[in-house]
């Protein structure tokens, strides 16, 4: 059989196929989602895959997330949503899986295994950033986020990532103490969401995707995600916001359009340990 995706590789046709599968479940049940992160950029700037991407992003208001697991049944039988209240979940707040590929990934203590995945990032409000309401809650959910990174260290905490001096500290600190062993992962993980879903989205000004990678730096207004917009990924269209310029130039800088060089281009460190796709 011919190859439909010969410019990709093993684990973007897998992260297709899943994108695909959640389209059709959100079409069907006027669900809102947007590509985000480098599926974002990569649909901007590639029409598709960024080349050296090994995962799929994308972004929900929170309502419309809770409906989702509330459609999960329609999942294939080898797909199944993850999320954070699940035994043995790791990294983003929930992804769409597919069983039939295991993949081995990260620079924590250990190698983490868990199936191919779409991300879902979770858009959640937050109070204006320049009230000290904003500072509080980002006091409190940068807790509640290391008690979660804490619970789960050896596995997802990457031991290479370039960091401020606090955040050595805490990763030392977790080395030294095996603080693991004592923080019940399920537990941290449902603080960590109940503190995420602290303000209504459709009452703020401001929304935060609080699980991605700059934590309380995710903070955009609201309108820049709006209804959303078609445009082309692959071979399918796919939603986005409807400010994506202004996302990609706060996110990756005024030149985002020109590729990083070889070795800024960075990914999960994936790779496939077992396939039945």
């Amino acid at each position: 059989m011919e190859d439909k995706y010969p410019h990709l590789n093993d684990l973007q046709k897998a992260g297709l196929n899943i994108l695909k599968v959640v389209i059709d479940i959100c079409k069907r049940h006027g669900l809102t989602y947007y590509v985000y992160g480098g599926t974002l950029l990569g649909a901007i700037r590639h029409q598709g895959f960024i080349p050296w991407d090994d995962d799929v992003d994308i972004a929900m208001p929170r309502k419309d997330f809770e409906k989702l697991k509330e459609y999960q049944n329609e999942l294939p039988e080898y797909m199944f949503l993850d999320t954070i209240q699940r035994k043995g979940h790791q990294w983003t707040p929930a992804h769409v899986m597919d069983k039939r590929m295991v993949v081995e990934l990260g620079r924590a203590v250990n190698r983490a295994k868990m199936n191919v995945w779409v991300d879902i990032l979770i858009i959640d409000g937050v109070p204006n950033p320049d009230t000290i309401m904003y500072k509080l809650f980002s006091l409190e959910y940068l807790f509640a986020r290391l008690l979660y990174k804490f619970s789960n260290f050896s596995n997802e905490v990457d031991l290479q990532m370039e960091r401020p001096l606090i955040e050595r500290l805490f990763v030392r600190f977790a080395l030294v103490t095996h603080i693991e062993k004592i923080v019940n992962q399920q537990m941290a993980g449902r603080f960590l969401d109940w503190v995420s879903r602290r303000y209504d989205a459709d009452k703020c000004e401001y929304v935060a995707t609080l699980a991605g990678p700059k934590k309380m730096g995710e903070t955009q207004p609201k309108v820049w995600f709006g209804k959303g917009r078609e445009v082309p990924f692959e071979d399918i269209n796919v939603m986005m916001m409807d400010e994506p310029e202004k996302f990609c130039i706060k996110f990756y800088g005024p030149n985002y359009m020109t590729p990083p060089p070889q070795n800024k281009r960075n990914g999960h460190d994936v790779v496939v340990k077992t396939s039945k796709l």
